[in-house]
């Protein structure tokens, strides 16, 4: 623990030293668990922590498994300062059963009415539960709060990425296996658990890439409702290729996406593969993931072709630590700046969570922790990072895993650093009236401490950026006309004042 503690003061001594006006450090929010950090563990087994997700009120929700010899899907739930929700199972943690054996928690989503949502695995079929706000299932959901999904041909079938849709639709989306080998998949229910029959063939949607096994690992939506599925695909040689394609609202495959309808990419001779995707205010797509031993970020034009205008051909590959490193997910600031997490190997084998931002053009951000960096280790032995969520408050929380000591079982573990996105110290406004809200066409705020121009940055449940407004500065209107139904955060920022509202978007 002294060793532990010691290591963490010369970190915080040198981030202090080595920052300056331009280089800001980055320094964990101990307004959050305890000195920034929480943890969970499930009992005498490693506690796996793979996606986390916020909901309207600021709770955490996480979703993982177990590491017993069967397997078991694990959620968790966090007050917004990091502290137990003990309202949700009377704990703030759930392990359930999906009626199988060898299940796994994967993804989660929030919807509006504050239910929660897990996908994954049970025995070879894809997954999904939907839980009430204090952890109890949606009875009306497939009768019972579960739903257990086959594709038809065998075992092998997983979801990866969930997300609750305006319209109260669940998309999803993994791989299915096809009797030889696996192919890209996408699914959609009602929250009732029936399969939209708008969607793909009887709600479901199997694409084939690139002939062999293909994986797919995440989605994002277009501003037009299309969905992009990223992953990667391997030959017949077992050399796998970044991957990515794009459905239609409908589900049927968008054929003018990349070339001939999909983007394939080789550059590593070990591995290519995409973890993690987001969408651009601009429908530019973000992509993050490996090649070989390195991380590695890409940006494709809205129509899937590789961007020349952000690092090298479209893509940046990053050596963190000399060894092997890589991310999980990716994360969009406000100001177009990309954070991408995921793990480091360090010189004695243990992994650790890292953070990278980089610039709109693909360049590591130097003025982000001095060098571009935010490398930590939440335990003794070892963590690792795959979630990262920007607060609508500029928050950025860290999801994954961590073993506290060396060879002890793995917690979830969620680490939050302050005033990421901000940069600058920023006063808060005074409470912002706005009217209507719910609004159709326009809303209307009123700005005790008005200082120039002001704009309105507006989030999701999950923190993406949706859209930048300007405010009428002769009616103090915002126009959200294009924005979907459902409900957003809007952060209104003037001079250095700046304050946060719910809208809901009828």
């Amino acid at each position: 623990m002294i060793k532990y503690l010691s290591v963490f003061l010369i970190s915080v001594f040198y981030l202090i030293v080595f920052s300056n006006n331009h280089c800001s450090a980055q320094i964990p929010d101990t307004g959050f668990g305890e000195n920034g950090s929480a943890f969970t563990g499930f009992g005498n087994y490693n506690s796996y922590c793979m996606a986390s997700a916020l909901h309207a009120d600021g709770k955490i929700v996480a979703a993982g498994y177990n590491g017993n010899s069967t397997n078991a899907v694990l959620v968790a739930q966090y007050n917004s300062d990091g502290s137990p929700d003990v309202g949700f199972n009377g704990t703030g943690m759930l392990q359930f059963s999906f009626g199988s054996t060898y299940e796994e928690g994967l993804a989660i989503a929030t919807t509006p009415e504050g239910r929660t949502v897990v996908g994954g695995l049970s025995f070879g079929n894809a997954a999904l539960a939907m839980l009430n706000p204090d952890g109890s299932f949606v009875e009306s959901f497939n009768a019972g709060g579960k739903l257990r999904i086959s594709f038809g041909t065998g075992n092998g079938s997983r979801i990866e990425k969930i997300e609750a849709l305006p319209d109260g639709m669940i998309l999803a989306a993994g791989w299915a296996y096809n009797g030889t080998d696996f192919d890209f998949m996408a699914l959609k229910v009602d929250q009732n658990g029936m399969f939209d029959p708008d969607f793909g063939t009887d709600g479901k949607v199997v694409a084939d890439i690139g002939g062999y096994a293909d994986y797919g690992y995440d989605f994002d939506i277009q501003s037009d409702g299309s969905i992009v599925i990223g992953g990667y695909s391997m030959d017949a040689q077992s050399v796998s290729s970044f991957a990515a394609i794009r459905l239609n609202s409908d589900g049927t495959k968008d054929n003018s996406f990349g070339q001939n309808g999909r983007f394939l990419l080789s550059l590593g001779t070990l591995h290519n593969e995409i973890d993690a995707v987001e969408i651009q205010s601009d429908d530019k797509i973000v992509l993050a993931g490996r090649t070989d031993f390195n991380s590695i970020v890409i940006r494709l034009t809205s129509d899937g072709m590789p961007d020349n205008t952000f690092g090298s051909s479209g893509y940046t590959i990053t050596d963190i630590s000399g060894s092997d490193d890589r991310y999980f997910d990716v994360a969009l600031q406000p100001d177009g700046r990309i954070l991408a997490a995921g793990w480091v190997f360090t010189e004695f084998g243990l992994t650790e969570h890292v953070v990278v931002r980089y610039t709109e053009t693909g360049n590591v951000d130097n003025s982000f922790n001095g060098n571009g960096k935010y490398v930590v280790s939440l335990g003794a032995g070892g963590s690792w990072a795959n979630q990262l969520m920007v607060q609508p408050d500029g928050m950025l929380l860290i999801g994954g895993q961590a073993s506290l000591v060396l060879q002890g079982y793995a917690h979830f573990a969620f680490h939050r650093l302050a005033g990421v996105t901000t940069g600058t110290e920023t006063r808060l406004m005074p409470e912002i009236a706005a009217f209507p809200n719910p609004a159709t066409d326009l809303i209307f705020v009123d700005l005790p401490d008005y200082r120039g121009q002001a704009l309105a940055r507006i989030f999701d449940q999950s923190g993406r950026l949706c859209s930048v407004l300007a405010v009428d500065q002769m009616t103090g209107s915002i126009d959200v006309k294009a924005l979907r139904s459902g409900l957003y955060f809007m952060r209104i920022t003037s001079g250095n004042h700046s304050g946060i509202i719910k809208l809901i978007r009828l």
